[in-house]
Formats: structure tokens, C-alpha cells, sequence
């Protein structure tokens, strides 16, 4: 759940978590019974080249091609496809007025999200806590324009219900649901309009959204967080942090990229490494036991050689130097990418059919998607059956 997917410049992602309040299809309780779970990564329909960026989220998952134009797939809920219904699509679907210029998308829970070639940001699908950012809690079934933003929008990341732009300047706005102050702004008030983050006026390079918390990666290489985020496991609900502005995380430099999932975050160094703290259930830190952790703790065998990564619900994938993906963490769907054994992962594995050739990742609340150099599409895990 950003995405922060960019059509120009380096393909280094991290991709907002979504939660299952907003697509109980994803449920780790249950799904819907028209989802279907497939462990090995299949191709896309229409999308075997031309795509430079890919979003995944809740439930659905959006392609940018090469000429700017937006292509979304899976469920519709609250209109999040873009093609002017409420019809779930087994195949990608044209979002409606997306037919070029757009160089960045982002995937939320029930909304998605545009950058145009002009700096400005487009979003459309589910709006009830306001995430769309055009001052009105309606559902849009079409992009609309985000109102009230300070300048031209270089970076742009999607949370289950909160929406946030990083600056030209380097200054950061957000939107959204606000109950946990992931909105920086210093309040638990829901914005239906871009409001200032607290302390970040300039000096942000990215960030990215999760379900109750926003993480940014300055220019110097730290992170920055807000919200909150918590430390249990299956043991019990353990600690939690919390604030409503920005504050440094500790323990992490030269930070390049950044992933949020529904309860965790990751960070990836400059070296190729990952590291991971909150929300330990699962297995979706990636250190080997079902334990929380608020510092961040390294990924077992991820020290280095890592050049992308993911965050999902409760899972977290890498692309490797070698152009592999490993993944780890919740597998209920195989969204991991190996066979569902009724067992979660604790550390990476190979995805199955995935040893090279792979750019970019982005995941969802229990799928997973990659990018190949191709620029073809391929997707794993919990989504809708394909034609």
C-alpha cells in the first residue's frame, strides 16, 4: 500500500500497506468467495511490455505505461478502477481521463492517486475520510483534482485511508483520516484538504503512508515518522509508538526507500539492506521470529543487495541485485509467493518463477505484483480469478 511509483528516476520503491476493514475480500479471516489465492506469479492481460511503474492496493492494482496512461484491475470498490463504474475487473480497464501525462501513481485502500507531467495530483475511488483531498467526502468513480496544494508535486504516497505529497521544495502536505495524527499535523482531525505537516517545510526527498502512520526519508538519509505504529506479536499487543508530528527514528541512515504495511515499516539502505520494526505478527518484520520490534531490526540475509521493497498487510517483499524477489511475512493467499501451507514466513524466500528479471514491486493488503525489465506485469497472492 505507496505507492510511490514514478516514471521517472530510480525504481527504488516502497509501497503503502492496506487494511482489511476497507476490503473484506483480504481478510485474514476470511475472503470473499470470489477471490481466488495463487501462489505462483501469473502475467497480466494487456500488460506483457510498455508499463514503468506499477501501485497495488487493497484490493485492486494500477499499471502506469510508458505514454503516461493509467490502467487499474481487480476490485471496484467505492469506484477505485477509474473507469466510471463500480464493476470489479478481472483485466486491466482505462482510468477515465488518464490517457497520457501522468508520471506517478498511488494505490490506497479504496482510492488511488495521479501526478500529471504539470506537477498537480489527480485521485479518485473511495472517499469517506475525505482521502481524495478535493474538500468532500463523495466517492469518486473518475479522477478528480486535489485542492489546495503549495506547489508542484514531485513524490506521492497512499494510505489505506490517508493521502501525502512531497513538495518540489521538499515540503510535505497530507490528507485523509487522521485518527492516529497520521497526518503530521499535530491534531486527530480528518482533513478533506491538504494541510502543512508539522516541521516539514523542506528537506524531504520521499515517503510513504500506512494504515495509522506516515514515514518520510529526508535528504540527509534519516527517516522521519508520524502516527503511530505498534511492537506486538501473537504473544500479546506489546508497545507503541506514537506522535503527532515528525519525529527522527533512530538507528537508520543513508535511507533510500521506505515501505509501510497495516502495523510495520521497512527501510532500505543505500548498502541494499533492510530493516523492519513494528507489528512483528506473522512473521512481517522478516527476523525470523513472531516478535515485534520498535527499533528497526535487520531482515534475516538482507544486509545488503536489496534494490527495492514492499509492504503489504502483514507481508514484505524485496528485489534483489539480481533481479529476484523475496518475500516474507503473512501467506494465508500466497502472497509470499510459495505454496500456502497453512504456514507464514519468519524470514525471506524466493518467490516462486522469480529468480531475475524483476525491477520494481509493489503490494496490496495480500497480493503481490512486480514489474520486469520487460516492462511486463506479474501478480501473486489473493485477487480476483484472470480471464
Amino acid at each position: 500500500m505507496a505507492i510511490r511509483a514514478r516514471l521517472a528516476g530510480p525504481l527504488v520503491l516502497g509501497v503503502a500497506a492496506i487494511s482489511s476493514v476497507l476490503t473484506p475480500a483480504y481478510s485474514h479471516i476470511g475472503k470473499d468467495e470470489n477471490a481466488e489465492g495463487r501462489h505462483e506469479p501469473v502475467d497480466i492481460v494487456d500488460l506483457s511490455s510498455g508499463v514503468a511503474a506499477i501501485a497495488a492496493g487493497g484490493g485492486h492494482t494500477c499499471a502506469l505505461t510508458s505514454i503516461g496512461a493509467v490502467k487499474c484491475w481487480g476490485f471496484n470498490y467505492g469506484g477505485v478502477l477509474g473507469d466510471g463504474t463500480e464493476e470489479h475487473r478481472t483485466t486491466p480497464v482505462d482510468v477515465v481521463g488518464l490517457d497520457s501525462g501522468v508520471t506517478a501513481i498511488a494505490g490506497g485502500g479504496e482510492h488511488a492517486c495521479a501526478i500529471t507531467k504539470t506537477g498537480s495530483v489527480k485521485c479518485w475511488g473511495g472517499n469517506k475520510l475525505g482521502q481524495l483531498g478535493d474538500g468532500t467526502k463523495e466517492n469518486r468513480l473518475t479522477p478528480v483534482d486535489v485542492v489546495g496544494l503549495k506547489g508542484k508535486v514531485s513524490f506521492l504516497a497512499a494510505g489505506v485511508n490517508h493521502t501525502c505529497a512531497v513538495f518540489e521544495s521538499g515540503a510535505v502536505q497530507c490528507w485523509g483520516w487522521n485518527h492516529s495524527s497520521q497526518l503530521g499535523d499535530g491534531t486527530k482531525q480528518d482533513r478533506l484538504t491538504p494541510v502543512d505537516i508539522t516541521g516539514l517545510s523542506s528537506g524531504v526527498s520521499s515517503l510513504v503512508a500506512g494504515t495509522r502512520n506516515t514515514c518520510a526519508v529526508t535528504i540527509e538519509g534519516g527517516v522521519k515518522c508520524w502516527g503511530n505504529v505498534g511492537a506486538g506479536g501473537m504473544q500479546g499487543s506489546g508497545p507503541i509508538e506514537e506522535s503527532s508530528v515528525p519525529e527522527e527514528k533512530a538507528g537508520l541512515r543513508s535511507v533510500v526507500a521506505l515501505a509501510a504495511g497495516d502495523a510495520h515499516d521497512c527501510a532500505l539502505t543505500r548498502a541494499g539492506g533492510v530493516k523492519c520494526w513494528g507489528w512483528g505478527s506473522f512473521g512481517s518484520l522478516g527476523i525470523g521470529k513472531d516478535e515485534g520490534s520498535l527499533a528497526p531490526t535487520d531482515v534475516v540475509g538482507l544486509s545488503k543487495g536489496a534494490t527495492s521493497i514492499a509492504a503489504g498487510k502483514f507481508h514484505t517483499c524485496a528485489v534483489t541485485s539480481e533481479g529476484g524477489v523475496k518475500c516474507w511475512g503473512h501467506n494465508d493467499d500466497g502472497q509470499v509467493g510459495v505454496e500456502v501451507d497453512g504456514l507464514d514466513e519468519p524470514t525471506p524466500v524466493d518467490v516462486d518463477g522469480l529468480s531475475s528479471g524483476v525491477r520494481a514491486i509493489s503490494a496490496g493488503a495480500q497480493h503481490t505484483c512486480a514489474l520486469t525489465s520487460k516492462g511486463a506485469v506479474k501478480c501473486w497472492g489473493g485477487f480476483p480469478p484472470l480471464d
